[in-house]
């Protein structure tokens, strides 16, 4: 009994912890590919859903795999590589990407409340 109740203990711990939501906290420009640019720190990856903040700015480089990605209010994102998500992702009103390389795709539904601007290179790819 007691050996079950800690592997259930254990399992829930591990699902809390795989997923997980990452914050941008990085510099104006900053690099989507750099870990301490997150909060907590360390570069998203499959199984984190991503916020990036009202004022935010960043270079969304390094073909990143992530869950989900939010971009709230007035952040600007500029893509230079690939951007693949897998679950229901947004960009808010005035909020913007520029998409200047690169694919964005996935599985899960991209909701465009803001601006994208694409730019020479970039492509679309629905799953």
């Amino acid at each position: 009994m007691k050996r079950l109740l800690f592997f259930s203990v254990l399992s829930i711990f591990c699902l809390t912890i795989s997923a997980q939501t990452k914050t941008w906290v990085g510099p104006v420009g900053g690099s989507f590919n750099v870990a301490a640019n997150w909060n907590p720190a360390g570069i998203p990856g499959t199984t984190n859903d991503v916020i990036i903040p009202s004022e935010s700015n960043l270079i969304i480089n390094g073909a990143p795999s992530i869950k989900s990605i939010a971009l709230q209010g007035n952040s600007v994102a500029t893509m230079t590589n690939h951007l693949t998500f897998t679950n229901a992702s947004s960009i808010a009103t005035n909020a913007t990407i520029n998409w200047t390389f690169g694919t964005f795709s996935g599985s899960g539904t991209l909701t465009n409340n803001g601006t994208m601007n694409l730019n020479d290179g970039g492509t679309v790819i629905a799953n």
